[in-house]
């Protein structure tokens, strides 16, 4: 562990303290800050996010934290560092940040959004649903709560739910899939399973009549290792691609189509 890190490590203990470090989220008392440190806060923040932008996280965490001792009450920048956190795979400290952050502001819809995050990148898909439902209780119009919720699903292997909470991210938001970059935190099961959830994507492209869309989360399953040949020619979502031109290239391109006809 370098230098640089114990003292990051040892500056979010002293920030987060034990606060919402159980299950429970639990009240943070807000204290006094100097006028004059709300906007050097802001400043660092910019800054921050900028470097986020850049995939420079661990500056990123540098400057969230600054900030964070700057405004030590403000539930968007504990949040911003819980995201820093996760994305450095330290998923203790964004805990502990994202507990903080809620027990700043209980209904905080995007502090539950990022709790729901850190668990599902650990592979806790019961407790990250019940954040992402939470996220979309307090704020039911925001895509990426949807989008996340149905890779959570993808987890539990509940296929239709998760198409049903991708339907609704596309329903608000058409392009979210490529809002997912910057400066948020990726909920999303790609991490450990492209292949799955590009696959049900496809399907939902399709069914929507965005057939483009469609091939192209399909090219990337079969990218990724989609190897179910039969549920390719049987979902229904299928149906009207099957006979197109691009459909039958696309297997031709991954050695599928002699394997499709065998079947």
């Amino acid at each position: 562990m370098t230098r640089c890190l114990r003292l990051v490590t040892f500056g979010a203990f002293c920030l987060l303290g034990t606060a919402g470090c159980g299950p429970r989220i639990s009240q943070v008392p807000r204290v006094p800050v100097a006028p004059e440190n709300v906007p050097k806060a802001s400043v660092a923040i910019r800054e921050a996010d900028t470097l986020m932008s850049r995939g420079e996280t661990y500056a990123a965490l540098i400057k969230y934290l600054e900030a964070s001792k700057l405004n030590p009450n403000s539930e968007i920048i504990f949040n911003k560092v819980a995201i820093a956190y996760t994305k450095l795979n330290y998923y203790d400290r964004a805990t502990e940040a994202a507990m903080r952050s809620l027990g700043l502001n209980r209904k905080y819809a995007f502090g539950y959004n990022t709790l729901g995050t850190i668990q599902l990148v650990q592979h806790k898909a019961r407790a990250a649903i019940r954040n992402f439902r939470r996220a979309i209780s307090l704020n039911d119009r925001v895509a990426f709560f949807y989008l996340n919720l149905g890779n959570a699903y993808l987890e539990q292997k509940k296929g239709d739910s998760a198409m049903k909470a991708f339907h609704e991210a596309l329903s608000i938001d058409p392009l979210v899939m490529s809002r997912q970059a910057g400066v948020g935190v990726q909920a999303t099961s790609a991490q450990f399973n492209d292949a799955k959830r590009d696959y049900y994507l496809a399907r939902v492209f399709a069914e929507r009549g965005q057939d483009d869309l469609a091939l192209e989360l399909l090219k990337r399953a079969f990218a990724n290792g989609f190897t179910d040949l039969e549920r390719i020619m049987k979902d229904k979502e299928f149906d009207r691609l099957r006979g197109s031109k691009e459909f039958k290239e696309l297997l031709e391109e991954y050695g599928l189509v002699a394997k499709t006809l065998k079947s």
